[in-house]
């Protein structure tokens, strides 16, 4: 079915309920490890008081007081987990309730072209209502903050986060519980670290939270980490430190033993790099030989023979390791790794999408004094075929969305709509709502007329 119904609205928005879920699971476990750990403390310590009987009062009164503190430092950890607890519920329970608005948009009567199959709880959403459309403008805007919190590209402040202050007074729900901000932000801070301060520190962090999880999914950020680490310690001219490193974190990897079943892909590709960890030392002791000679510098042939070591220290290893980062990120929180605004506006162009559209300059949001460039081809002339030539004859302006500056570029590798574009010169409407050219109603095929089982017309001429 093509029309727009509540279950499939519901089920394009499954994702939303993803991040929560797993923070919930997350969160769950944060709080066995704590109720097990002071579990096994406090049992410990009254054991030792019980099968030790040289202990003092004093010493004795010690271990109690020790036991106290610690039991109110759990007591707070336990408030927190259970705060966010309640905080990632009332994200799933309010972005139920959010959803749950379109059941009031539905169309009262069912369509006679209405598919027999459909189920009968599923509605068909009345495209016409106001409060409808307010309501996918609302989702709209939900998208954009998510692009804006993963897209960032400022330190000093996320575009999506103040997007999403100023919005707030428009939801008629409570916005932070909507979107993640919280995770996305964290996710942008650690991927902006990694390639443009090319920072180690935020990415070991997160790797040492998440470590158990990672393990479970087989990840090769921690030799990612290391390998950056190491070529960063030798780009800056620690060579000692680098070999000392190398043998401590990287040799490992080397070694098909420390990898399970299911993860000896990525020891074939760590073997490889591993095989030129010691090219980069290579490069930079002919380097600095051919610095202190009486060139004053590395000749030509010198760079050109070392072109491929010198490769090793380039940005690709900073985008290696932010790749590998976003897929563990995606894998963990269990969200698609292309953006949903991306996803949905290919969606919708497409659908729009034909051969006649062009960039149109003047249809724009921007206010612009360029004049009109008319993007022509080599099958067809735009200036007497194209759109913008029946509109200047109507005096109107174009004002489709995949014409416009702004998604024309996003469109082009887009396929075009499956739409019908034949111009029939005597066009004939049949009962049935179908079209066909006049001449082909009067003179049908030999493969038409077998398959109706019909007779042909003899027409006579006017």
């Amino acid at each position: 079915m093509s029309e727009p119904t509540v279950n499939f609205s519901v089920q394009t928005r499954q994702v939303q309920f993803a991040v929560p879920s797993e923070l919930i699971k997350k969160n769950f476990k944060t709080i066995q490890k704590l109720v097990e750990k002071l579990k096994k403390l406090v049992s410990e310590e009254i054991s030792n008081i019980k099968k030790n009987p040289n202990l003092t009062k004093d010493e004795k009164l010690l271990i109690i007081r020790k036991l106290i503190k610690t039991f109110e430092a759990y007591q707070k950890k336990l408030a927190m987990a259970i705060h966010n607890d309640e905080d990632y519920r009332m994200r799933l329970t309010t972005r139920a309730k959010h959803i749950s608005a379109l059941k009031n948009f539905t169309l009262d009567h069912t369509s006679s072209n209405e598919d027999k199959h459909t189920d009968e709880d599923d509605k068909l959403l009345d495209l016409h209502n106001e409060k409808l459309i307010s309501w996918y403008r609302g989702e709209t805007n939900l998208l954009i903050i998510d692009y804006l919190l993963k897209s960032n590209t400022r330190k000093d402040k996320n575009l999506g986060s103040e997007l999403m202050k100023g919005l707030a007074p428009t939801f008629e729900y409570d916005i932070t519980k909507l979107v993640d901000h919280d995770v996305y932000e964290s996710f942008n801070k650690v991927f902006l670290s990694i390639n443009m301060d090319h920072d180690l520190e935020l990415i070991a962090a997160w790797y040492n939270d998440n470590k158990n999880a990672l393990k479970k999914l087989s990840s090769n950020l921690q030799f990612e980490i290391h390998y950056c680490k190491y070529l960063s310690m030798i780009e800056t001219g620690q060579a000692l430190e680098a070999i000392s490193y190398c043998k401590t974190y990287l040799a490992p990897y080397g070694n098909v033993k420390n990898y399970l079943g299911d993860d000896l892909i990525n020891f074939e590709k760590n073997h490889k790099r591993l095989t030129k960890v010691g090219a980069p030392l290579v490069y930079v002791s002919m380097c600095l030989d051919a610095y202190s000679s009486e060139n004053g510098g590395p000749s030509k042939e010198l760079s050109s023979r070392y072109s491929k070591y010198n490769a090793l220290m380039s940005e690709e290893r900073w985008r290696g390791l932010s790749k590998c980062f976003t897929e563990d990120f995606t894998k963990i929180y269990v969200i698609p790794k292309t953006y949903p605004l991306l996803v949905l506006l290919s969606a919708g162009l497409s659908s729009l999408k034909t051969k006649s559209c062009y960039c149109n300059d003047e249809n724009t949001i921007f206010k612009t004094h360029k004049n009109e460039k008319l993007e022509v081809s080599s099958w067809r002339d735009l200036s007497l075929r194209g759109p913008n030539y029946y509109y200047k004859l109507l005096k109107k302006i174009n004002q489709c969305p995949v014409c416009s500056p702004e998604l024309f570029h996003l469109s082009l590798n887009l396929p075009y709509a499956q739409l019908l574009t034949s111009i029939l010169n005597n066009p004939f409407k049949l009962p049935n709502g179908n079209i066909y050219p006049f001449e082909k109603l009067l003179n049908p095929t030999k493969k038409m007329l077998e398959a109706t089982g019909t007779l042909g017309l003899d027409v006579p001429d006017r």
